[in-house]
């Protein structure tokens, strides 16, 4: 995801998921962060 210069909802669907609503779920209950939040985070440690 780092890495990748695509949309959620294409990470989503590449990874299995029908629904980019499910995706963000999952990913929250696992990351304890919203993938934008994640990602905020992430850019702003390598930034």
């Amino acid at each position: 995801m780092e890495n990748s210069n695509d949309t959620m909802a294409c990470i989503a669907y590449n990874t299995g998921f029908n629904s980019i609503t499910n995706f963000n779920r999952v990913f929250k209950s696992v990351v304890k962060k919203s993938p934008k939040e994640y990602l905020e985070s992430y850019m702003r440690q390598v930034g």
